[in-house]
């Protein structure tokens, strides 16, 4: 009889398991979804009329919100590392959109500014899948956030990814990590 009892939670058990993997899947692929199709529509004309990658208005829009933001804020603010906060305002500094400043405050810090062009290309942009996906985040309680975080934390890593770099969402890729891609896809 007993046996019988964990038999039967052990199949109820698996049964909400794969609910919650159905569950979870739907989810992520409904967030992909959203990335690929922003990527498809919004990134073209974006990259088109403003000149910039949906990841470089995300922080354009955070430098315009704030301007004089050291890199250490830019990364906090975009939610992403340092690193990858620095590749993309390179680019921008590059493209003459953002001033790479000294911080009046402390002469050691650096601080980014937008230049009349940068405000430009700010101006009229519709919003992108970071923000839209910031936001919603926002919305949800501590409890909530610091679960989901935790919970997509622990899956990434059971799932062999835990390792990977992380870079902003949306950004293109470098040479090398295209042609990663490309060879992963067998291309």
């Amino acid at each position: 009889m007993r046996s019988h009892l964990n038999q039967q939670a052990t199949a109820i058990a698996q049964d909400q398991s794969v609910e919650f993997a159905s569950h979870a899947m739907d989810s992520l692929r409904r967030i992909v979804r959203a990335l690929r199709a922003a990527h498809a529509s919004a990134n073209a004309p974006i990259r088109d009329n403003y000149r910039v990658s949906t990841a470089q208005l995300f922080v354009l829009r955070q430098i315009a919100a704030q301007p004089g933001l050291s890199l250490a804020q830019l990364a906090r603010h975009t939610l992403s590392s340092a690193s990858s906060a620095s590749e993309v305002v390179a680019r921008l500094i590059q493209q003459g959109l953002v001033v790479r400043s000294v911080a009046p405050e402390d002469h050691r810090r650096a601080s980014f500014v937008l230049t009349s062009a940068g405000h430009a290309a700010v101006d009229g942009a519709p919003s992108t899948a970071q923000e839209r996906l910031v936001n919603g985040f926002a919305t949800l309680d501590l409890r909530t956030q610091r679960a989901l975080s935790a919970s997509l934390e622990r899956w990434v890593a059971a799932a062999g990814y835990g390792d990977t770099d992380a870079p902003m969402l949306m950004e293109p890729m470098d040479e090398e990590e295209s042609e990663l891609t490309a060879a992963v896809a067998g291309k």
